[in-house]
């Protein structure tokens, strides 16, 4: 501000509650002075994410045949979760480098001395940084969820030129994109056909429903590239005798061939209609989270029915004496087995969908935590420009995002609540933020 503009702006009772145009011109200096760093910080954060980007892909589409349009797709819509994690960071760096300017200048020691305090400078910055935060809410839910499914589609397309993509891209849920089959890859190799840790669930019309376990196996195609064939390899077969249902067979094999199927027009049409976690509103993800708790409490009575029946005839000699106890006791714990698998992965499935949600939330509150942080940590630096604006700014991101990360695997494997997980970095790294205004307000 020249002098003549800070003659005017100041010229102002501060015991006045009342808004008058000098003070308003003071908070739209202090909101014109987070523009140029905010977009500059968003600029150079949204280029190194896109470059890392670049290296990640390049293997991946250069050499593939892929169209020059198609790649420019792929790029244009990863950019939307390059912004959902840019413009908190943005935040950040704006903030500390324009209360650092102030400061350094000397015009936040002189806006005090004529009785505007901290609260009175910072609360525009505050309400920019809500309204933010809940644009950003919405961008999470509303764009991000389906830039993320068409960029996914987008990558199962140019990936099908490996005979691994249709299985490889998903690890640890399951698959039932083939008739009969239901299907659950453990690992993958992510630079091959290869898979490991497979279980394969097989009910075709007519027959007994059929568990298959398999230590690896490779993945291929059929010469017209019509169907997709599993080769299993060192596994073992659990089924009922067709003859005889109480019995109750396993049998081994060291390799094994199954054609799934149409790997063509059903996996295109598959790609297109499901989605992950991260390709799902909020409002979506609630509904799977309900679908699962209720197959959970399914499969949990179910388990506890199969002891029961089993306690009544065999302990208290309710029915008919079995031909065969042992297989009896064997077929009850087949089934105790397949009810807890069902149980552990619908339980895992859960805490997914619901640290997605809190996710979403999660990041687009950092605007607002950021904005304490960085007020006093910016007032506080003084000189140091850009430079240390920027040093700090990455540094609490960082620690932001390894608790991010941190409490998300955490959740996911259930040792913590969603909630705690995702919102725990907000908590800690906001309530540090508010002590450290606290004791600039007093100074």
């Amino acid at each position: 501000m020249g002098n003549g503009e800070w003659g005017r702006s100041i010229s102002l009772d501060p015991r006045s509650s009342i808004l008058t145009p000098d003070l308003m011109l003071i908070h739209r200096y202090i909101l014109r002075e987070h523009i140029s760093p905010f977009l500059l910080a968003l600029s150079v954060i949204l280029f190194l994410l896109f470059v890392n980007l670049i290296l990640e892909l390049v293997d991946q589409i250069v050499g593939k045949g892929v169209p020059a349009a198609a790649a420019v797709e792929v790029f244009v819509l990863n950019l939307a979760w390059m912004v959902a994690l840019a413009v908190p960071m943005a935040v950040l760096v704006a903030v500390l480098m324009a209360f650092g300017r102030l400061s350094s200048d000397g015009e936040v020691t002189a806006l005090k001395a004529v009785g505007i305090g901290l609260p009175c400078v910072g609360w525009p910055v505050l309400v920019c940084a809500a309204l933010l935060a809940g644009l950003t809410a919405w961008f999470n839910d509303r764009v991000l969820p389906d830039a993320n499914h068409r960029a996914r589609m987008l990558m199962d397309d140019i990936r099908r030129k490996r005979p691994s993509v249709a299985l490889a891209d998903k690890p640890g849920l399951v698959i039932d994109d083939f008739d009969a089959y239901r299907i659950l890859i453990g690992g993958v190799d992510p630079h091959g056909s290869g898979v490991e840790d497979i279980l394969i669930y097989r009910q075709q019309s007519g027959e007994f429903p059929t568990a298959i376990l398999a230590r690896r196996g490779e993945i291929s195609f059929t010469p017209d590239r019509k169907d997709m064939i599993l080769t299993l390899h060192d596994g073992e077969v659990h089924a009922l005798d067709s003859r005889d249902q109480s019995r109750y067979v396993r049998t081994t094999f060291s390799r094994q061939v199954i054609v799934l199927g149409d790997a063509g027009k059903r996996l295109v049409r598959t790609v297109e209609d499901s989605r992950g976690d991260r390709e799902m509103r909020v409002a979506e993800m609630r509904v799977q989270v309900a679908r699962h708790a209720e197959e959970v409490r399914q499969a949990r009575e179910d388990v506890g029915k199969a002891f029961e029946t089993l306690a009544r005839g065999r302990l208290l000699g309710d029915g008919p004496p079995p031909a065969d106890p042992l297989k009896e006791v064997q077929q009850t714990l087949a089934q105790v087995r397949s009810g807890l698998m069902v149980v552990g992965h619908r339980a895992r499935a859960v805490n997914r969908y619901r640290v997605e949600i809190q996710k979403k939330y999660a990041i687009s509150a950092a605007c607002i935590v950021f904005v304490f942080v960085g007020l006093p940590l910016g007032i506080a630096f003084r000189a140091g420009g850009a430079t240390r604006g920027a040093a700090v700014s990455i540094g609490f991101f960082l620690l932001y995002w390894m608790f991010l990360i941190g409490g998300e695997k955490l959740a996911d494997r259930g040792y913590l609540s969603p909630a705690l997980s995702m919102w725990a970095a907000n908590i800690l790294i906001g309530s540090a933020g508010v002590c450290l205004t606290w004791r600039e307000m007093k100074k």
